[in-house]
Protein backbone atom coordinates (compact mmCIF):
# COMPACT_ATOMS: atom_id res chain seq x y z
CA UNK A 1 0.00 0.00 0.00
CA UNK A 2 1.38 3.48 -1.08
CA UNK A 3 1.38 6.09 2.19
CA UNK A 4 2.64 9.43 2.26
CA UNK A 5 4.08 10.89 5.82
CA UNK A 6 5.07 13.97 6.52
CA UNK A 7 4.52 17.70 7.00
CA UNK A 8 6.30 18.72 10.12
CA UNK A 9 7.79 22.08 8.56
CA UNK A 10 6.18 24.38 5.70
CA UNK A 11 8.76 22.65 3.27
CA UNK A 12 7.35 19.28 4.37
CA UNK A 13 3.96 19.97 4.13
CA UNK A 14 3.94 21.20 0.69
CA UNK A 15 5.73 18.38 -0.51
CA UNK A 16 3.41 16.03 1.13
CA UNK A 17 0.32 17.75 0.25
CA UNK A 18 1.58 17.41 -3.71
CA UNK A 19 2.99 13.77 -3.12
CA UNK A 20 -0.63 13.02 -1.33
CA UNK A 21 -2.78 14.44 -3.69
CA UNK A 22 -4.10 11.61 -5.52
CA UNK A 23 -4.55 9.20 -2.94
CA UNK A 24 -7.72 8.20 -1.05
CA UNK A 25 -7.15 8.76 1.97
CA UNK A 26 -5.32 12.19 4.18
CA UNK A 27 -5.26 12.32 7.75
CA UNK A 28 -4.21 15.43 9.95
CA UNK A 29 -3.42 15.84 13.17
CA UNK A 30 -3.65 18.99 15.23
CA UNK A 31 -4.30 19.91 18.78
CA UNK A 32 -5.31 22.85 20.85
CA UNK A 33 -7.35 25.49 20.16
CA UNK A 34 -5.01 27.38 17.63
CA UNK A 35 -5.06 23.73 15.72
CA UNK A 36 -1.34 23.80 15.70
CA UNK A 37 0.34 20.77 13.52
CA UNK A 38 1.18 17.81 15.46
CA UNK A 39 3.79 15.46 14.74
CA UNK A 40 5.35 12.01 16.51
CA UNK A 41 1.49 10.88 16.27
CA UNK A 42 1.41 6.75 16.81
CA UNK A 43 -0.87 5.85 14.17
CA UNK A 44 -2.79 2.00 13.02
CA UNK A 45 -4.94 1.89 10.44
CA UNK A 46 -6.58 -1.30 10.35
CA UNK A 47 -9.42 -2.30 7.87
CA UNK A 48 -12.89 -3.81 8.41
CA UNK A 49 -11.67 -7.09 9.85
CA UNK A 50 -8.99 -6.35 12.46
CA UNK A 51 -6.09 -6.21 9.26
CA UNK A 52 -3.48 -3.61 10.16
CA UNK A 53 -2.88 -2.06 6.59
CA UNK A 54 -0.59 1.14 7.77
CA UNK A 55 1.19 1.32 11.34
CA UNK A 56 3.20 3.88 11.99
CA UNK A 57 5.32 5.14 15.58
CA UNK A 58 5.87 8.66 14.72
CA UNK A 59 3.52 9.93 11.76
CA UNK A 60 2.57 13.91 10.99
CA UNK A 61 1.38 16.27 10.70
CA UNK A 62 -0.23 14.92 7.49
CA UNK A 63 -0.60 11.06 5.94
CA UNK A 64 -2.22 10.08 2.76
CA UNK A 65 -2.76 5.98 2.27
CA UNK A 66 -3.85 4.71 -1.46
CA UNK A 67 -6.65 2.56 0.15
CA UNK A 68 -8.75 -0.30 -1.34
CA UNK A 69 -12.63 0.45 -1.38
CA UNK A 70 -13.75 -0.85 2.24
CA UNK A 71 -14.27 0.14 6.13
CA UNK A 72 -11.04 1.32 8.23
CA UNK A 73 -10.73 2.23 11.54
CA UNK A 74 -7.82 4.76 12.36
CA UNK A 75 -6.59 4.99 15.75
CA UNK A 76 -4.13 7.58 16.63
CA UNK A 77 -2.19 8.24 20.02
CA UNK A 78 -0.33 11.15 21.85
CA UNK A 79 1.32 11.23 25.37
CA UNK A 80 -1.25 8.45 26.40
CA UNK A 81 -4.68 10.18 24.77
CA UNK A 82 -5.79 8.02 21.96
CA UNK A 83 -8.37 9.10 19.40
CA UNK A 84 -10.48 6.95 16.98
CA UNK A 85 -12.31 7.34 13.33
CA UNK A 86 -14.12 5.23 11.03
CA UNK A 87 -13.52 5.79 7.64
CA UNK A 88 -15.19 3.80 4.26
CA UNK A 89 -13.09 4.08 1.05
CA UNK A 90 -15.76 3.96 -1.68
CA UNK A 91 -13.79 3.74 -5.49
CA UNK A 92 -11.08 6.74 -5.85
CA UNK A 93 -13.67 9.59 -3.72
CA UNK A 94 -10.96 11.06 -1.58
CA UNK A 95 -11.60 11.17 2.18
CA UNK A 96 -10.10 13.86 4.65
CA UNK A 97 -9.66 12.93 8.15
CA UNK A 98 -8.80 15.69 10.73
CA UNK A 99 -8.11 14.31 14.08
CA UNK A 100 -7.64 17.29 16.57
CA UNK A 101 -6.50 16.46 20.28
CA UNK A 102 -6.91 18.23 23.23
CA UNK A 103 -4.25 20.80 24.35
CA UNK A 104 -2.60 18.35 26.81
CA UNK A 105 -1.23 16.51 23.94
CA UNK A 106 0.76 19.15 22.83
CA UNK A 107 4.57 18.07 22.82
CA UNK A 108 6.57 19.22 26.01
CA UNK A 109 9.10 20.87 24.18
CA UNK A 110 8.81 23.41 20.95
CA UNK A 111 4.80 23.26 21.53
CA UNK A 112 4.75 23.23 17.82
CA UNK A 113 4.08 25.23 14.84
CA UNK A 114 0.69 26.61 13.53
CA UNK A 115 1.07 26.84 9.62
CA UNK A 116 -2.14 26.21 7.55
CA UNK A 117 -0.97 22.99 6.68
CA UNK A 118 -4.14 21.21 5.74
CA UNK A 119 -5.19 18.28 2.97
Amino acid sequence: MAYVDGGATPLQCSQALGLGREMNLGLAFQYGPDAAALSDVRLTLTDEFGQTVLDLDSAGPLVFAQLEPGRYRARASVRGVWLRREVQIVGDERQQVVLTFPASAAPLIGRGAVWPCRP
